[in-house]
């Protein structure tokens, strides 16, 4: 596994070529829209966002020969989860807090999921280069 962690730690230094710009929230919703259990908070995307995603989709390709993803692009963080069967509200969401933010890196995690749900295990962190 070292090996392969190693190889993504590469393609995804390839990729930041570029800085982030300040990340800025937006919506509320809940994930996946057909049977919610993940609470989370979307993220403006912006071209410098969606250039880091394709070009890492790209590097990890190359580096191990699968395919990129091909759904939509959702940047977001994780707010909340419910319980399996649990039937989360259907009023709308209140919208959160406008707030702005940069990230300082990007964490490569292996997530290993269980009866209590998913823990997540760095391997790896890569500075970002300030904006």
């Amino acid at each position: 596994m070292l090996d392969q962690t190693a190889g993504v730690v590469a393609a995804l230094l390839a990729s930041l070529a570029r800085p982030l710009h300040a990340l800025t929230t937006a919506d509320a919703l809940w994930l996946p829209p057909r049977r919610p259990g993940v609470l989370v908070v979307g993220l403006t995307a912006g071209a410098d966002l969606r250039a880091l995603h394709g070009d890492l989709g790209i590097a990890l390709a190359d580096a191990f020969g699968f395919e990129p993803d091909r759904r939509d692009f959702r940047p977001h963080v994780t707010v909340g989860r419910v319980r399996r069967g649990t039937r989360v509200p259907a009023d709308p969401l209140r919208p959160p807090p406008a707030l702005a933010f940069s990230a300082e890196a990007l964490e490569l995690c292996r997530s290993h999921t269980g009866p209590r749900g998913a823990c997540y295990e760095p391997l790896a962190r890569v500075a970002l280069t300030p904006w």
